[in-house]
């Protein structure tokens, strides 16, 4: 992935230098016009202005909101500092989370003419910012001078820099922003290592020489802040063209909620009308009417109860038969059950020698809450009163009925493990139930 460095000298941007870098690696370099230099092949670009091209000016804003604040508002809050013509300066906003701003001034020509520039690239910018905060600070507090080549400067905060205008070995600003400088050391980029003999000397400073530039870091990044006063502008055809996208999709919006509106208006009302045809249909079968997971549960019982009081029955009522019999008594597994026998509204289960009788009374009480009546025999007398009756069959009075009588005998080879069978059978009214079964 190639990167560029792109260093712009001057407002025209027809004086600028850059770096090709590879892999942390400078892999080629040189000197041109800022319109030339983006024409080269590469992924991302970072770039510096010199230092003279901005001016950084902390402000107060208060409690002011965003909304509130336009350029003609921060311009006017850094008049009185500024040199140049107020309606030539394009102020951007850095506002922090602690209340603290800053708003860098740039020339308003140079700021739309780089716009411009970026705006015919499809490259990715990585940010914009001053040279200067390219020189680390040692820790806060604690100024770092610029003295190489014509750009000098003195960087005393994060943020915050000041110009060194004159080109002598200590310039005449320096010397009076050191009348009241607290710190006792000084951070000094220089070539000229007698200056920081002279500052030892003259001003009692202990001068730390450094060398290194942080390249590739972003301290302030002009280009797409918080404050957003540095984003590309769009295109007069291409903000038509998103305004007009824009109208079409809020009219599908509105569209959209309307129908949506009158779908639920037709849903409520066919609510409305299936609910009150089915309190009319469901009258005299259940009190409930109201649309709930157990509404089709509370109906099918009652069916299901009034097709027993007529004596009608189907397969599906021994499975519900046999569920509640495993629900009722968990003691009983598949190792004890020898056979199960169903005919009409009567299941007969078989079980081996393991099942232990003793605790059936209880469960008889459990079952004939349910509107089951059981009852247990041991095999030997169940088997003797089978063969009292080998050639009848037994509908349980139902409308269904077994179709031989294979499915109401028991040969007693197929059950020659069998010890007990209990016998359940659905109730179809309390009434009827043996009162002594539930004492």
């Amino acid at each position: 992935m190639t990167n560029l460095r792109l260093f712009i000298h001057t407002e025209d941007l027809l004086s600028a230098s850059w770096q090709s870098i590879e892999q942390n690696d400078i892999h080629d370099s040189g000197e041109g016009k800022v319109a030339d230099i983006l024409q080269f092949e590469f992924e991302s670009v970072e770039i510096y202005l010199a230092p003279t091209l901005a001016t950084i000016i902390k402000v107060e804003l208060g409690s002011v909101s965003d909304r509130r604040i336009n350029d003609d508002f921060l311009l006017s809050l850094v008049e009185d500092s500024l040199a140049e013509e107020i309606e030539n300066c394009k102020p951007i906003l850095l506002r922090l989370n602690d209340g603290v701003a800053y708003v860098a001034i740039v020339n308003r020509v140079f700021h739309t003419h780089l716009l411009e520039l970026l705006s015919e690239q499809i490259k990715k910018v990585r940010f914009i910012q001053p040279f200067p905060y390219c020189i680390p600070l040692e820790r806060d507090g604690v100024w770092v001078v610029y003295l190489i080549g014509h750009n000098k400067f003195v960087r005393t905060s994060q943020y915050e820099y000041y110009l060194l205008d004159d080109q002598k070995p200590i310039p005449v600003v320096l010397e009076q922003m050191l009348q009241n400088y607290e710190e006792t050391t000084i951070t000094l980029y220089t070539d000229d290592e007698t200056v920081a003999d002279e500052l030892k000397a003259t001003y009692k400073l202990n001068c730390t020489l450094q060398h290194d530039i942080l390249y590739g870091v972003s301290n302030w990044n002009f280009y797409n802040e918080k404050s957003k006063r540095f984003n590309l502008k769009l295109q007069s055809e291409t903000s038509s063209s998103i305004l007009r996208l824009g109208r079409y999709l809020g009219y599908f919006a509105i569209i959209f909620v309307i129908y949506w509106l009158l779908n639920l208006g037709f849903m409520l009302i066919e609510r409305s009308r299936l609910q009150s045809q089915l309190g009319s249909d469901l009258k005299g079968i259940t009190t409930s009417t109201s649309f709930s997971p157990q509404l089709l549960s509370q109906v099918d019982d009652k069916l299901t109860a009034l097709a027993h009081t007529k004596g009608a029955y189907a397969a599906s009522d021994m499975v519900s038969l046999l569920d509640i019999f495993l629900r009722t008594m968990p003691d009983v597994n598949s190792s004890m059950i020898a056979g199960i026998q169903y005919s009409g509204s009567q299941l007969t289960i078989f079980l081996n020698s393991q099942f232990d009788p003793s605790g059936f009374p209880n469960d008889q009480i459990i079952l004939a809450t349910k509107r089951i009546g059981a009852d247990i025999y041991d095999y030997k007398t169940y088997q003797a009163g089978q063969n009292t009756s080998n050639n009848q069959t037994n509908n349980g009075g139902g409308a269904l009925a077994d179709s031989s009588s294979s499915s109401s005998t028991t040969n007693a080879a197929v059950m020659q493990d069998a010890a007990w069978v209990i016998n359940l059978q659905i109730i179809s009214r309390m009434d009827n139930l043996d009162e002594r079964k539930v004492k």
